[in-house]
């Protein structure tokens, strides 16, 4: 089956969340079918198809976006009552070559990976289609507004409010939608029917984590992992490290909290002058500190989907404490208590890490029942196979195909 896949940035390296799940989707596809890649560029580094995603694919191409003019479409858009985020990723070219494709040499199916490129996928119109919108980003953008301050919380509102008719859309025009957890799902259908729309999972190198032997560091460590530009990410951060943290060092006074991951905001950054925190920004790999760390934490405020870094402790071995609101996407096979620990305030999540650091046998046994929890439910074999499943059980027979007018282009982003 030849299909078509288009991606909001190049999938690779696969090393963040987006990337990493276009990328194993696409491995898992072009071992049976004949997987065509569009992709969006944000700069020339970028833009140089890798060695990997070409052995894998029957073509690779990439659009380069100029920052400028996403700025200023995002601009225009705000303007004229249209969502930010499409507008900053549309692309004239991508658009003119997915008319090409569609005209010339139609696919059997199309996958756009995340509401982005829907505008792009609805160009290929006849097409069977699925969305993996990934997570509700319009949910995503509200809760940003909660914490945001003037001016940009009615901004955050107005992008969640518009994103979340635009997201309606997408639902009325895809064959399958897919999202990350059942919570995602639940959001979605809370202001659309969305039948059509199916969980599929994130997923991991299961081999990879399990691969490093667990040595913890010679003082207790606290671990967090991810990308510290992100505003949830930044947000918990500097709470836990303000009023949690000093609590547990109060006890512990060797305690020691290493923030790993990449751009940290200047936030971020500034809490390397609290005693025992280190901000380390981008490591090559994260599994030495995973392998070390006596506890991961997740002290998220919100989430959507699951993150990407919690299922990468679990399936370290790392015994895991989480908020509520960072366990809540997690495998409906979890056990709180058996596979990781929740916490409903920080007084809460302050007695479970205390508690991880005091008893070695419960850190051994929360860690190995994660592991076993990461196995069976995160593999992007599992992943892959589902998506392959919806993609088969949409692309029936061939029907005509139906070119979108250039004059439309501006209505499907």
């Amino acid at each position: 089956m030849k299909i078509v896949f288009l991606c909001q940035r190049v999938p690779f390296p696969p090393d963040k969340g987006e990337r990493t799940r276009a990328f194993h989707q696409i491995r898992w596809l072009a071992r049976a079918h004949d997987v065509h890649v569009l992709a969006l560029a944000e700069d020339d580094s970028a833009a140089a198809a890798p060695d990997a995603l070409d052995r894998l694919c029957s073509s690779v191409e990439t659009f380069r976006l100029d920052p400028t003019g996403s700025r200023l479409r995002a601009g225009l858009a705000a303007l004229t009552g249209s969502p930010l985020t499409p507008a900053f990723f549309r692309s004239p070219e991508l658009a003119r070559r997915s008319q090409e494709l569609a005209r010339t040499a139609p696919p059997a199916a199309v996958v756009a990976c995340s509401s982005s490129t829907a505008q792009y996928a609805r160009i290929f119109d006849g097409v069977p289609k699925v969305l993996d919108l990934v997570d509700v980003d319009s949910a995503k953008w509200a809760v940003l507004a909660e914490d945001a301050r003037f001016p940009w919380g009615p901004i955050y509102r107005l992008e969640a409010k518009r994103l979340r008719a635009y997201e309606r859309a997408q639902v009325a025009a895809f064959e399958r939608i897919a999202l990350t957890t059942g919570s995602e799902l639940e959001k979605l259908r809370s202001f659309t029917p969305a039948e059509n729309a199916f969980v599929l999972p994130m997923g991991i190198d299961i081999e990879a984590y399990g691969a490093t032997e667990r040595q913890e560091a010679a003082v207790p460590t606290l671990l967090f992992t991810g990308q510290m530009d992100y505003q949830p990410n930044v947000v918990a951060m500097t709470r836990f490290v303000h009023d949690v943290f000093p609590r547990l060092r109060k006890q512990r006074p060797t305690l020691e909290l290493k923030i790993v991951g990449r751009a940290p905001a200047p936030e971020v950054r500034a809490l390397s002058s609290s005693a025992g925190v280190e901000v380390t920004g981008e490591v090559p790999a994260v599994e030495p500190y995973l392998a070390r760390a006596w506890a991961f934490v997740a002290p998220l405020r919100e989430t959507v989907g699951v993150p990407t870094k919690i299922i990468e402790a679990l399936a370290a071995s790392v015994p895991t404490v989480a908020t509520a609101a960072a366990a809540r996407g997690l495998d409906q096979d979890a056990v709180a208590g058996r596979d990781f620990l929740v916490a409903r305030d920080d007084d809460e999540l302050e007695a479970m890490i205390d508690r991880l650091l005091g008893e070695q046998h419960l850190r051994e046994r929360i860690g190995a029942s994660g592991r076993r929890l990461a196995c069976r439910s995160y593999s992007w074999r599992e992943t892959g196979r589902r998506l392959e499943e919806a993609l088969l059980e949409i692309a029936g027979p061939a029907s005509r195909l139906h070119v979108v007018p250039p004059q439309r282009e501006a209505e499907i982003a």
